[in-house]
């Protein structure tokens, strides 16, 4: 959607989309026929829709016929009715349709009057204008002066209406897939008769004998993600500082990570991170003591902390289980410009990235 500039902008469009099609059209079964479609009954599909936009208003300017079994002409089709098929479903074929407009409102209610909702992509000049567009269409995404094909791995990848149910991309993949647990506990008294709540979650009541929170606590695996919420105000999963940083000479920052991350674990070492590295031309060294992975909204704070200052760091070497430091290296690594080792020796990686 562009924003109205008079029939100047309409017109250039129609005679640069005409010429442009028919160009692509000329690789008709040659060395590179195309474009292909995945079947006959496809093409016919495609045909029949075109042939109907044209049958009640439309202008085809380029195209509109099949050339093969499975290949049918880029074709373009201009000012469709609003109720044609090409004009309220997806085509699936190599068509494409120009609407002239002189009033953007009336283009947005054109554009939010179909059961899919999905991307929509404005170009505009004005910021003003961007804005409007962005609040007013009713897609999942709205890029602005960039076409929909546009996509970074951690975007939010989704579709509204009759264009699909949920949310792709790393995080929300993964929160799908995860299956949260939850307990419970009331304390209607005090369990040991010591006048203290907390003294259940130090020791046994009395000698050879586990107390009734410890037995609770020792029903859940080492790395459960279950939470506790309980009434006497005590958290027997009170989280230590999973991510410790450290700055040294020579603009090397050391971070020793622990545990299974959470988007908290990173609201509070970010800040620390990024105090340590204003000086630029940085070093990291990673150790993994006992790491067992992010939950999703960790990876992701990950993945941006990447993606941010993945100009500062010079070299990045990191320690732990060689299996995980595989991965998370591999994960990661595109998202640096600098050099990235994993090691199994803390010496050698130490020597390595000071180098």
């Amino acid at each position: 959607m562009s924003e109205p500039q008079g029939a100047a902008t309409y017109g250039v469009c129609m005679a640069t989309l005409g010429p442009g099609a028919t160009n692509l059209a000329t690789l008709r079964p040659t060395p590179r026929p195309g474009p292909f479609l995945i079947r006959p009954a496809e093409v016919h599909r495609v045909e029949r829709c075109v042939d109907e936009a044209i049958a009640t208003g439309g202008r085809l300017t380029a195209g509109g016929h099949r050339i093969g079994d499975t290949l049918f002409e880029p074709s373009v089709v201009v000012d469709p009715p609003a109720g044609a098929k090409v004009s309220r479903e997806e085509i699936f074929g190599p068509v494409v349709c120009l609407y002239g407009y002189d009033d953007v409102d009336v283009a947005i209610a054109q554009a939010n009057d179909l059961p899919y909702a999905f991307q929509a992509a404005v170009f505009t000049e004005r910021l003003s204008m961007a804005n409007h567009c962005v609040q007013a269409l009713a897609g999942s995404t709205i890029l602005v002066n960039d076409h929909t094909a546009f996509r970074v791995d951690w975007m939010p990848f989704a579709g509204l209406r009759q264009s699909g149910l949920g949310t792709g991309g790393i995080g929300y993949s993964m929160a799908d897939m995860t299956q949260r647990k939850m307990a419970v506990w009331k304390w209607p008294r005090d369990l040991t008769g010591s006048g203290n709540p907390e003294a259940a979650l130090s020791g046994p009541p009395h000698e050879g004998s586990a107390g009734p929170l410890a037995s609770v606590l020792s029903t859940f695996p080492k790395r459960s993600t279950a939470r506790s919420v309980q009434r006497s105000g005590v958290d027997p999963y009170r989280r230590k500082q999973m991510i410790r940083v450290t700055k040294h000479d020579g603009n090397l920052v050391e971070l020793t990570v622990q545990g299974t991350l959470e988007h908290e674990d990173y609201e509070k070492a970010i800040p620390e991170i990024e105090s340590a590295t204003e000086e630029g031309n940085m070093r990291m060294l990673v150790l993994l003591r006992d790491f067992s992975g992010w939950e999703p909204k960790a990876l992701l704070d990950d993945l941006k902390f990447d993606v941010r200052h993945r100009n500062d760091f010079r070299r990045v070497a990191i320690v732990g289980e060689k299996k995980l430091e595989e991965w998370a290296t591999k994960l990661s690594r595109p998202l640096f410009s600098g050099e990235m080792k994993y090691f199994d020796d803390e010496a050698r990686a130490r020597e390595w990235v000071r180098a």
